[in-house]
């Protein structure tokens, strides 16, 4: 399975970096803003794209800069954009997120082009459905949007992926149906089952019912632009095997508290995944670091 058709949102996130949020009313200084292009369905094109799988993708962006900056973004990772349209009069959809140093942040969230996203849309790139493998889509778009891609996958035979975010409690049985795989994070998956999802041993009890359950890896320590990781469960074996592959023998495993990557690529990534970390190495290139942070107070910033 090596075609990948993705139908999803494309946001300009607007990433700004404070000692702390603002209270109502209150106007703080702010350090620092990136632009960063996101979007979940974007991010997941692009995660795509740089791992090498034939990715193609459904969605909409304004005329604006920020449109075509989007689309230049995909195709420097080779994802065919030709399916993604230009709505004149509609900006390109937005995000404008505020994040401490603790790592919390506040997010709003502008639609934009993203809104435009409907069944007539889907449907009249029926070809695309056809020629790919898999269609993975997201919560970002209307809803009848996601239906429309969900079925026509499934009329064509497709595996149907699913990425229940944001996260809602009212998704329809119709969509369920067509839906192979879905991938919702811990918070996600309580949300839509009602049930307690805070350890592995709580997840793997979806086995019971009916399901087929991996667990990829936990995260903590969320930060926007740059993500930190603590060393716990599957990712001891990425940070392990990181390591490795860059040579670095005077740091052991057992001296590190967390790793905060740099690379702009890993924004939207909210699992750590052995795999997935080792293939992104092929990618990194001599501007973007790892930051080891020691259990001695002391940390090493490794250029990758």
């Amino acid at each position: 399975m090596d075609k990948v058709l993705v139908v999803g949102s494309l946001n300009m996130d607007f990433a700004v970096y404070m000692d702390r949020r603002p209270q109502a009313g209150e106007t703080v200084m702010a350090r620092s803003m990136k632009l960063v292009p996101g979007g979940k369905g974007a991010n997941q094109a692009y995660a795509l794209g740089k791992l090498g799988a034939n990715t193609a993708m459904i969605g909409a962006v304004g005329t604006d800069t920020f449109g075509q900056q989007m689309l230049r973004n995909l195709e420097q990772v080779s994802v065919n954009t030709d399916g993604i349209k230009k709505i004149a009069g509609v900006e390109t959809g937005k995000a404008f997120i505020e994040i401490e140093n603790s790592g919390q942040n506040s997010i709003s969230v502008i639609a934009g082009a993203n809104a435009t996203v409907d069944e007539k849309m889907v449907l009249e790139q029926e070809e695309r459905f056809q020629q790919t493998d898999a269609v993975v889509m997201q919560l970002e778009i209307p809803v009848p949007a996601v239906i429309a891609a969900a079925k026509l996958a499934k009329a064509h035979g497709k595996t149907v992926v699913l990425d229940p975010a944001p996260a809602r409690k009212d998704l329809p049985d119709e969509l369920w149906a067509q839906v192979d795989i879905t991938k919702p994070n811990e918070t996600e998956l309580a949300l839509l089952t009602g049930l307690p999802t805070g350890t592995e041993e709580e997840v793997v009890k979806f086995e019971a019912e009916g399901f087929s359950v991996y667990v990829v890896a936990y995260t903590v320590d969320f930060h926007w632009g740059d993500y930190t990781y603590s060393i716990a469960g599957e990712s001891e074996i990425a940070i392990s095997a990181l390591l490795e592959k860059l040579g670095v023998d005077e740091i052991t495993l057992a001296d590190i508290e967390n790793v905060t990557f740099s690379n702009p690529d890993l924004v939207g990534v909210e699992k750590l995944d052995a795999d997935w970390l080792l293939k992104s190495l092929a990618s990194f290139n001599t501007e973007e670091a790892l930051t080891l942070a020691l259990k001695n107070g002391e940390s090493v910033e490794i250029r990758v």
